[in-house]
């Protein structure tokens, strides 16, 4: 039902979390589903599933939006665009630990 859907999604915070997970792995199908089906609730879950939420730095986004939007984005690169990424992400993260890249 639309209500307990409003509950895991919005009270929760399932929609947020799901939105973050599909953005470290954009390639998991299932989050990206789950995600699209709830845009296919209730208008009233869809309103709030979209509008702008504060983050802690101050900037508003759509987490929904943005997350399916870096998963499809991501879906798009070719081989090679997206072997450069996570060259880019692993030097990056060496250089946060302070390890070397493998």
């Amino acid at each position: 039902p639309v209500e307990n859907k409003r509950v895991i999604a919005l009270d929760y915070g399932g929609a947020k979390l799901m939105a973050k997970l599909l953005c470290d792995d954009p390639s998991c199908h299932l989050l990206a589903i789950v995600l699209v089906n709830l845009t296919f609730a209730g208008i009233d879950l869809r309103k709030d599933l979209l509008s702008l939420s504060s983050s802690t730095d101050g900037n508003s986004s759509v987490a929904l939006v943005e997350s399916l939007a870096f998963a499809l984005r991501i879906a798009s690169l070719t081989k090679e665009e997206y072997e450069a990424r996570i060259a880019t992400i692993e030097e990056c993260q060496a250089e946060i630990t302070n390890t070397p890249a493998d």
